[in-house]
């Protein structure tokens, strides 16, 4: 083995491989667990009716029961949050990607802005700006509930389009 660990940078300790250490700590605490399980095997039906007695609480009842208040509360939290209204529903959104930016710049610390700024690395780049740009203005004048929908998706799809044709970023 020592020859393996040889070719790396830093081979680490030395490690040993023995049939038989002798009688170490952990060989102990081995053999009281070995012999704590058989006494409990040999006194099953005392240990058995001990269990019974000292019974109080009931786990599946117990979890159950937890699990079923979770679900009324999840249920009303859904009811009270999603009313069927396309406006709640991008202000909640607008409202959540607000408080993920505001977390970031105060947990986060000062951004730190020392790479260098360019107009576009790809030529496809600015002709989906523009179409994402014109999905935006249209979403903040569309009136049926439908068409915002659907062209709100559309600057997400833009969006990753944009990624997609930029590439992932690369943090140096």
């Amino acid at each position: 083995m020592s020859a393996y660990t040889g070719t790396f940078r830093d081979p680490g300790h030395h490690s040993h491989l023995a049939v038989w250490s002798g009688f170490t700590f952990p060989l102990l605490l081995s053999a009281v667990s070995l012999a704590a399980g058989v006494v409990l095997f040999l006194a099953r039906d005392p240990v058995a009716r001990a269990g019974a007695a000292l019974h109080v609480v009931d786990s599946g009842q117990l979890y159950w029961s937890l699990i079923r208040r979770l679900d009324r509360f999840a249920i009303q939290l859904t009811g009270f949050i999603q009313r069927g209204s396309v406006p709640d529903y991008l202000m909640l959104t607008l409202l959540a990607t607000v408080g993920v930016g505001l977390f970031s710049l105060v947990y986060g610390g000062e951004p730190h802005l020392d790479v260098p700024v360019v107009a576009w690395q790809r030529p496809e780049q600015p002709a989906i700006v523009v179409l994402l740009a014109a999905a935006a203005i249209l979403a903040l004048f569309s009136r049926a509930y439908v068409l915002l929908a659907l062209v709100v998706g559309l600057t997400g799809y833009g969006t990753a389009l944009l990624f997609l044709v930029h590439g992932s970023p690369t943090w140096r």
